[in-house]
């Protein structure tokens, strides 16, 4: 389990193990809650964070309270942007080790933020591709992160996210610019919904009649201009380096 010191100002922080010869994964592991180092390595720089909060992945967390749902929940139905999820996929998300939780150790452990990956489809190859979906991250708490190299909060889940699951083929869609941004910030690279596999594209894009205003969502107007999908980069490479599009 991970421990919470509430004694500071901290949050437990993530680093990425190295691979060991015959690994199958790359695991995440928990620092002590203590201020973050100083980098030894670019690849481990050091920042600042937002006090009080800790995140809870896999490790620690193996069923999500019903707190935490209720809190999810309502910041989900505060966004417009985001699709709204049940009990059961948060749970089936929490045992598989692709959700990860914000909460204020602070704030009698309300969760204010959250991340997930959601399972989408096969590609032609048979081989898996997951969403990297319900980004929120409740108002209150958005650019509390201290410091002169302060991560905001949204960036943090991002990047533990991310840092995660680099080798599995994860895609984002969105039409909220600030989000399209932060994942842009972490390295993803913006395509055009049809340079992703077929079966991939038709389970991306599953918003409903009122929002898109078309039968088909293959012709979605909304596709490739207020709706953009990103990949991360290991996946860009697994693709073949399709050509990408910028961003304002």
């Amino acid at each position: 389990m991970l421990k919470k010191d509430t004694s500071r100002n901290t949050e437990v922080l993530f680093f990425r193990k190295p691979v060991t010869p015959g690994a199958k994964t790359m695991d995440l592991v928990a620092s002590p809650p203590l201020v973050p180092p100083t980098p030894r390595h670019p690849s481990q720089s050091a920042f600042s964070i937002t006090p009080n909060i800790i995140y809870h992945s896999n490790r620690a967390l193996t069923h999500l309270p019903e707190s935490w749902l209720d809190d999810l929940v309502r910041l989900i139905a505060q966004e417009p942007h985001l699709l709204p999820r049940t009990r059961e996929v948060f749970e089936s998300a929490t045992r598989h080790g692709r959700l990860i939780v914000a909460v204020d150790a602070r704030e009698h452990n309300r969760a204010v933020g959250c991340v997930a990956l959601w399972e989408l489809a096969r590609d032609g190859l048979d081989t898996p591709w997951y969403e990297l979906g319900t980004f929120v991250v409740d108002p209150e708490y958005r650019y509390r992160a201290q410091g002169e190299k302060a991560m905001p909060m949204g960036d943090m889940l991002y990047r533990l996210m991310l840092e995660r699951h680099r080798r599995l083929n994860i895609l984002a869609t969105a039409t909220n610019p600030s989000e399209i941004k932060t994942g842009m910030r972490h390295e993803m690279k913006m395509l055009r919904f049809q340079m992703l596999p077929i079966k991939v594209h038709r389970a991306s894009c599953v918003c409903p009649k009122d929002r898109t205003q078309v039968d088909n969502n293959m012709i979605c107007p909304l596709r490739n201009k207020a709706c953009r999908v990103r990949v991360t980069k290991e996946t860009w490479a697994r693709m073949g380096y399709p050509s990408t599009l910028s961003y304002p």
